[in-house]
């Protein structure tokens, strides 16, 4: 029963990359490794297939979001891929270049049913990032979708960024700017695991993304999402 479907294409990407995508060698240079397996016909067939079965799935929420590493953590991805070494340091005309490819894979989901899309950071990128990511964001403008950014600490950003909302960890969640987009936290894995205290929303708290773990027992999970549903 939640607002939006997250649809992680990270964990299906991995996976695919074990399977299908298996013959694809790492590039020696991870904008070029970013291309092929991006630009490949497969790896964005099959997540269609899985949006298009969840859209069926979910119907009753508002809408599907489509959670996509951003252009920085994509590049760092392919470097751990290729071993961790990329030969040469990763700059910002590389961010820039990667988040080419990003905008042109996004187009294949023109004509699915996203409402939003997440952009998963691995830390705080940086004051220019949105500058960087500019060519995400222009698809995702032309295609109305919201888009997000999911940060593992805080992250300041204003009005105009082009973003709706930031979720970063409780922890940090003073640190992000009011008069900007939604300020929304993440909520700690632990917290479904049933041990220790339950989950307090931040006072101004506008908005959660909630990520399940695979492990956890379905049971626990039952009772703490009413929980966290009695504290929003």
């Amino acid at each position: 029963k939640s607002d939006l479907i997250d649809v992680r294409a990270e964990d299906y990407a991995a996976s695919w990359l074990k399977r299908d995508g298996a013959g694809l060698e790492p590039a020696r240079r991870p904008t070029s490794d970013l291309k092929q397996i991006l630009g490949d016909d497969g790896l964005r067939a099959g997540l269609l297939a899985v949006l298009a079965t969840l859209g069926d799935l979910g119907r009753g929420c508002a809408g599907l979001a489509l959670t996509l590493p951003s252009p920085r953590r994509w590049l760092r991805l392919c470097v751990e891929r290729a071993g961790g070494d990329t030969g040469e340091p990763l700059d910002e005309d590389h961010v820039e270049m990667a988040a080419m490819y990003v905008a042109d894979f996004l187009r294949a989901f023109a004509e699915c049913s996203l409402s939003a899309l997440l952009l998963e950071e691995d830390g705080d990128p940086g004051s220019n990032a949105l500058s960087l990511y500019q060519p995400v964001l222009n698809v995702a403008a032309g295609y109305q979708w919201g888009v997000g950014l999911l940060i593992p600490g805080s992250f300041e950003t204003g009005p105009d960024a082009g973003v709706e909302a930031c979720f970063v960890d409780p922890q940090a969640f003073s640190g992000l700017a009011e008069g900007g987009p939604a300020r929304g936290v993440s909520v700690p894995a632990e917290y479904w695991g049933g041990k220790g205290e339950g989950f307090d929303f931040p006072p101004g708290c506008e908005a959660a993304y909630v990520r399940l773990p695979a492990d956890a027992n379905p049971e626990q999970v039952l009772e703490r999402l009413k929980a966290l549903r009695g504290g929003a």
